[in-house]
């Protein structure tokens, strides 16, 4: 699997943390907004071949009123190795004056009793008992 396939399923992954966040396409259409990734790194560890199944997950590591700061683990399926580790920094923004936006709800109330909600504590140190602070995004086949 070549570098564009990690990259194009952490994306994926990571349409599926905005959603359980709020920051779904439908509010970010009617508040005209958008988020803007300005800052990635990928950590390679290991190769994936064609075929192989693969899971990431999520954890917020950030959450502000105009940024998050957050990460994805993918891992083989079969062995549970960890195959890529990505850690990104999102901006939100006006998508009219291209700057960028404080999010109209304070961190803590995005998406408020959501699958999510409870990891949002990540931020200060304190993560969930039910899932140490991560959120799986998603399962793939590459």
């Amino acid at each position: 699997m070549n570098v564009m396939w990690y990259v194009g399923k952490f994306d994926e992954a990571t349409w599926n943390l905005f959603q359980q966040v709020g920051l779904t396409p439908t509010y970010l259409r009617q508040h005209q907004r958008g988020m803007a990734a300005v800052d990635q790194h990928i950590e390679y560890r290991r190769e994936l071949l064609v075929g192989d199944v693969v899971t990431i997950r999520s954890r917020i590591l950030e959450l502000h009123a105009r940024k998050i700061r957050f990460q994805h683990e993918m891992r083989d399926e079969d062995s549970g190795e960890i195959a890529a580790v990505t850690t990104l920094l999102g901006v939100h923004m006006d998508t009219r004056t291209r700057a960028p936006a404080r999010q109209s709800r304070s961190p803590r109330k995005w998406r408020a009793g959501g699958a999510l909600a409870r990891s949002l504590h990540v931020a200060s140190d304190v993560s969930p008992a039910d899932r140490g602070g991560r959120v799986d995004a998603a399962a793939f086949s590459v």
